[in-house]
């Protein structure tokens, strides 16, 4: 072997690489079809003949854009009053189940009151479980 080929089969790592050809029709397949995952795309690459693993697919996928979000900070500052207003909202439900709340428990107390002093069991019997 001359010097030259051993030095050129040292230097390869991995798996070869896949034609340019291959890699640019898994991207237009991932474009045109976005739905499609990294199988499904392999099983159709298969059916054409191509001899390639799901994970080299994957990897050359193109990956839809995402548009850029807004931070917490900005969404609350452009929202401001629309959050004020449903916590006020919030607030007078909370009141208004907390008064509804405190008026249960005198009624219970008004109750257990009655029941000490006599009244007793529904069934008549006299005796107070309290």
């Amino acid at each position: 072997m001359p010097a030259k080929d051993v030095k050129a089969y040292i230097n390869r790592v991995g798996r070869p690489k896949i034609d340019r050809g291959l890699r640019d029709l898994i991207q237009r397949m991932s474009r045109e079809n976005s739905l499609w995952g990294a199988s499904r795309i392999h099983g159709e690459l298969l059916m054409l003949g191509f001899e390639v693993a799901q994970s080299t697919v994957s990897k050359y996928m193109t990956r839809p854009s995402k548009p850029p979000s807004q931070s917490w900070k900005t969404f609350l500052r452009n929202h401001a009053q629309a959050v004020a207003g449903t916590l006020d909202g919030v607030e007078q439900v909370v009141v208004m189940h907390a008064r509804q709340c405190v008026d249960g428990i005198k009624s219970m107390r008004h109750q257990r009151g009655h029941r000490r002093f006599g009244r007793g069991h529904l069934d008549g019997r006299g005796s107070s479980i309290f």
